[in-house]
């Protein structure tokens, strides 16, 4: 069911409960952040320096992570 996400709804189910950010931040769940980045499909692929939970909070939280974003697409928010 977590595989059929968008990378939106699954960052946002981290926040619900230690429990589930505990489950979805392990890296043998990584493949779970792809599948969901995928489903977003004008989502880019991360640099092998940014981990998948990580362009997800860079792209799409209201927060700014400017030296992350200038990484990920080379601008200033």
């Amino acid at each position: 069911i977590v595989s059929h996400l968008t990378l939106r709804d699954l960052l946002h189910l981290t926040w619900t409960s230690r429990h589930f950010r505990e489950m979805l931040m392990s890296k043998s769940r990584k493949h779970l952040w792809a599948a969901a980045r995928r489903n977003d499909s004008e989502l880019p692929d991360p640099p092998p320096s940014i981990s998948e939970p990580r362009l997800a909070a860079v792209l799409l939280s209201s927060f700014c992570f400017v030296s992350v974003w200038l990484d990920v697409v080379g601008k200033e928010c």
